[in-house]
């Protein structure tokens, strides 16, 4: 009786830990299945995922509100391989996806939507792109840690305490920040792309390009970010969206490593699309470095855009990095500013616009309230740091201006006006003008 007693304790003991075993295998496989798991915020208009295939999933349902859709979501992941699609029911032209679980977003596969509507993804614990991370959308994107969007008068999409929209039927007008955000980050090497024309906004926290790319043709790109409260201003012009940064809110910081891109037009002889288009990095500190570059040259047959860099501390440029605002068409350059505290320049990284046809070149202005520095040469020893404009064609390049408190060149640092940028022999068509500087040793070929 004895042994039969302690046999069904035994017994007993061994289902226990054989059931726990099973619950842990089971919560283990939901966890790996779950990568898309709606909330109940929305009521009888919530967010229905439908799986399509193994690792395909469409996302059906939300809530429509006027040309918004609003989706909610506890999770919201993309895993290595996968692909998550959004239907764009008719009249529908933004879809707007918040996160409200506590966990961020890692988009490892693709991401896309079923038609032509702006995408926004939401969520205030972060976001990931990954190494393969990739964009199947036809509008424009925006990816967010803020806590909430405003829409004008009618109120918000809150995130961070989740609300249903009642009445929320006009554009996005806002990013609301009522804690310190987390960070965007993108890695991918794949690349984040959109079709022409359109915007990609990447609106922190801090904004990180580890390697990652980012391009739209002839269209918008814009990395920024808050480090307290505060407010952004969002406008909304058919598929042109531009961000609003107020002035008195501390910035989060912006960086480009390991290589990372960012263009709207390709360089000079790779790709044979035409293009031209705006790019705006706004931040505390931005850093660009590693090799990494930023490219809105002009290779079509309209006016350049602008390649704009505002920092409220410093703008560092290292690693034989780049930025670039040069014309290879019959169209005026775009003009590239930068607009700091402290200006770094070094390891032979080159700020640059140009012409290499018959197009104008476009404008370096470079201020900072604080110094310039100017140093260095690429890794190789083949570059200098250097601020340059030139012209290879039949256009006029235009003189760089530089605005600084302070102003310092070694001998491996320079300013150059070049007439032809090959050979550094003057061109017919030049016209020299000076060297802007508030403070300035200079040097021009």
């Amino acid at each position: 009786m004895f042994s039969q007693s302690l046999f069904y304790q035994w017994w007993q003991l061994r289902l226990a830990s054989l059931l726990t075993l099973v619950a842990a295998i089971a919560g283990a496989s939901e966890c790996a299945l779950a990568q898309i798991v709606p909330d109940n915020t929305l009521g009888q208009e919530s967010s229905v995922v439908i799986p399509l295939a193994p690792n395909f999933d469409q996302i059906n349902g939300g809530t429509p509100r006027g040309a918004n859709l609003f989706h909610s979501f506890e999770q919201f992941n993309v895993k290595e391989g996968g692909r998550v699609i959004f239907t764009n029911p008719n009249g529908i032209e933004n879809i707007i996806s918040r996160v409200t679980g506590g966990k961020r977003s890692e988009i490892f596969g693709r991401l896309g939507v079923l038609g032509t509507a702006n995408l926004f993804l939401i969520n205030p614990s972060g976001i990931i792109f990954g190494p393969n991370a990739q964009l199947t959308i036809r509008g424009s994107f925006v990816a967010t840690t803020a806590n909430a969007i405003g829409f004008g008068e009618q109120g918000l999409f809150n995130a961070s305490a989740p609300n249903s929209p009642a009445l929320l039927t006009v554009n996005p007008s806002a990013l609301l920040f009522n804690q310190i955000a987390e960070s965007i980050t993108n890695q991918s090497t794949t690349g984040l792309q959109l079709p022409a024309n359109q915007s990609l906004l990447l609106v922190g926290g801090d904004v990180n390009l580890e390697g990652g790319k980012l391009s739209v043709l002839n269209g918008r790109v814009e990395l920024g970010g808050l480090a307290g409260e505060g407010t952004v201003g969002l406008n909304i012009d058919d598929k042109n969206l531009r961000l609003s940064f107020p002035d008195n809110v501390a910035r989060a910081d912006v960086s480009l490593t390991k290589g990372a891109t960012v263009q709207t037009s390709f360089e000079r002889g790779v790709g044979s699309q035409l293009g031209t288009g705006d790019i705006l990095l706004q931040g505390r500190r931005v850093t660009i470095a590693d090799g990494s570059q930023i490219v809105a040259n002009n290779t079509g047959a309209e006016r350049g855009g602008t390649l704009i860099v505002r920092a409220s501390e410093l703008v560092e440029v290292l690693g034989a990095s780049r930025l670039l605002a040069e014309t290879f068409g019959v169209e005026t350059g775009g003009d590239l500013t930068i607009d700091t505290g402290k200006l770094i320049i070094r390891d032979g990284s080159e700020i640059a616009a140009g012409t290499f046809n018959s197009g104008q070149g476009g404008t370096v202005t470079l201020r900072a309230s604080d110094s310039v520095e100017l140093s260095g040469t690429s890794a190789d020893g083949a570059n200098f740091s250097r601020i340059i404009t030139q012209t290879n064609g039949v256009g006029n390049a235009a003189a760089p201006i530089v605005e600084a408190t302070a102003w310092g060149t070694n001998t491996k640092g320079e300013i150059v006006l070049t007439a032809n940028a090959s050979t550094g022999t003057p061109h017919k068509n030049w016209q020299q003008s000076p060297v802007t500087c508030s403070s300035a040793k200079s040097a021009s070929n």
